[in-house]
C-alpha cells in the first residue's frame, strides 16, 4: 500500500511538472491557431460579402452564421482536446427554435469562451443562433473582432444614450429576419475581481442590499432595455438564468490562459427556464426580479463551493431536464472533422499566400475592404444593416411563428 502511494505521489507530481513545462507551449499554440483561423476566417467572409447585393438578405444571415458556427469548432476542439477542459451542464433545455435571452454571472474574463461547448453538446444549432452581449473594446481584437460584428453581436459601451438605439435596432434586424436567436450577456458588466468586488459591495451598501460572496450585483438598465424591446417586438420566449463554476482552479484573464498555458480544469454549467409571464412588466419591477435573481444565484453557488472536494461539486439537480457531460459520437465527429478541416486548411492559405498570385490578390482584397468599410461605415455590421435597411419589406414577419406555446 505505501508503494501505490509512492508510486501514486510520483506520477501526480510528474504530470503537474510536465503540465507546467508544456503548459506555455500548449497556450500559445491555442493563441496563434485562434488568430490564424481567425485571419482565414475574415478572407473567407470578405470573399463571401458580394453576395449581399445578389442574394436575399435572409440568406445571407444564413450563410454568415452557419460559416462563423463553422469556425466555433476550432475553438471548441482546442478547448477540449488541446488544453483539455472539461465541461459539465446540467439544468432546462435551451430552445434553439425560440428567441430567447440568456444571462450568466461573470466570474472570469474567459467566461464567454467555455460556452460554445457547453451549448454545442446540448443543441448543436445553438452554436449557430447565439448571438453575444460583449463591452465595445472586444470588437478590435484581431480577427475575431471582425467575425463577432459579421455576426452582429451586440457591442456596449455601458452608456444607454447610445447602448438603447443600438439594442433597439438589433433588436429590429433580429425580428425582421425573422429567425429564432438567443442572445446571451453578462448582466454584471465586468468579470469578479477584487476591484469589482469592492464596487459592488459598496453599491449592496449604500442600497440596503446584502453583500454577495460569488457574484456582483448586474447593471440593470441593459437588460431592462433588452428585454422590454424584445418583448415590445413579440420576439422573446423565454430568459434563461445561466450560472457558471470552476470547481478546481479559476483562471482569472487572459495572460495566465494564453502565455502561460494555465486553464480550468473543469467548467460547470447550470441552466434554469423562466418563462417572461414570471417576470414584472414595468422597468422598476424587473430591475427589482433581476437583482433577486442574483441573490439567489449566489445562494446557489454557495452551495455549490460548500462541498470541500473539488471532485463532488455539482449543481442542485432538483427538476432538472437533463445532465450534458460529453459529446454524443455524432457530435464528436462533427467537431473532429470540421477541426481538421481548419487544420488542413489555414497551414495551406498560408503556404500559399507565399507565392500564389491568386490567394495573394484576395489578401490584399481583404486589407482593402476592410479599409472601405473602416472609412465609409465605421464596423462591418453597419455595413450589412444598411442593406437590410434598403429592404422595403424588412419589416414582414409574423413572429407568433417564433414564440408560439407549446402544446401540453
Amino acid at each position: 500500500m505505501a508503494l501505490q502511494r509512492l508510486i501514486k505521489s510520483c506520477l501526480r507530481r510528474g504530470k503537474n511538472i510536465l503540465t507546467t513545462l508544456l503548459g506555455p507551449v500548449f497556450g500559445i499554440f491555442f493563441c496563434l491557431s485562434i488568430f490564424t483561423t481567425s485571419y482565414f476566417g475574415n478572407y473567407i467572409m470578405c470573399i463571401m460579402l458580394p453576395l449581399i447585393f445578389v442574394i436575399e438578405h435572409k440568406k445571407f444571415r444564413n450563410l454568415v452564421d452557419q460559416a462563423i458556427g463553422f469556425w466555433t469548432f476550432v475553438l471548441m476542439s482546442l478547448l477540449q482536446y488541446v488544453l483539455r477542459i472539461n465541461v459539465r451542464l446540467n439544468g432546462d433545455v435551451i430552445d434553439a427554435t425560440k428567441p430567447s435571452i440568456i444571462i450568466m454571472n461573470h466570474r472570469t474574463r474567459l467566461d464567454w469562451l467555455y460556452i460554445w461547448n457547453a451549448l454545442y453538446r446540448m443543441n448543436p444549432w445553438l452554436i449557430v443562433s447565439l448571438k453575444i452581449a460583449l463591452k465595445h473594446e472586444l470588437q478590435y481584437f484581431p480577427g475575431v473582432g471582425f467575425g463577432m460584428l459579421v455576426s452582429n453581436y451586440l457591442f456596449f459601451k455601458r452608456k444607454m444614450s447610445e447602448d438603447g438605439p443600438m439594442i433597439d435596432e438589433t433588436i429590429d434586424y433580429f425580428t425582421s429576419l425573422g429567425k429564432p436567436f438567443q442572445i446571451f450577456m453578462f448582466p454584471e458588466g465586468t468579470d469578479k475581481s477584487d476591484y469589482t468586488t469592492m464596487r459592488s459591495n459598496t453599491y449592496a451598501s449604500k442600497h440596503g442590499l446584502k453583500q454577495l460572496n460569488y457574484c456582483l450585483y448586474p447593471r440593470t438598465a441593459g437588460f431592462v432595455r433588452l428585454y422590454q424591446k424584445m418583448k415590445e417586438n413579440n420576439y422573446i420566449s423565454a430568459v434563461y438564468n445561466m450560472t457558471i463554476a470552476y470547481p478546481n482552479n479559476i483562471v482569472q484573464n487572459e495572460l495566465l490562459f494564453g502565455l502561460r498555458g494555465v486553464v480550468p480544469k473543469n467548467v460547470h454549467f447550470d441552466v434554469e427556464k423562466i418563462d417572461i409571464d414570471k417576470i414584472p412588466n414595468d422597468d422598476e419591477g424587473i430591475s427589482k426580479w433581476l437583482t433577486e435573481l442574483w441573490q439567489e444565484k449566489d445562494e446557489k453557488l454557495q452551495r455549490y463551493y460548500k462541498e470541500p472536494l473539488a471532485s463532488r461539486r455539482r449543481f442542485d439537480k432538483n427538476n432538472i431536464e437533463g445532465i450534458w457531460i460529453k459529446d454524443t459520437w455524432k457530435q464528436f465527429t462533427v467537431k473532429f472533422i470540421s477541426f481538421m478541416v481548419w487544420c488542413s486548411l489555414c497551414p495551406l492559405w498560408c503556404y500559399h499566400l507565399t507565392f500564389l498570385w491568386l490567394v495573394q490578390i484576395l489578401f490584399v482584397y481583404m486589407l482593402i475592404v476592410k479599409f472601405f468599410i473602416w472609412l465609409f461605415y465605421g464596423r462591418v455590421d453597419y455595413l450589412i444593416r444598411s442593406f437590410w435597411k434598403r429592404d422595403k419589406n424588412y419589416k414582414i414577419y409574423d413572429t407568433n411563428k417564433l414564440i408560439k406555446k407549446d402544446k401540453s
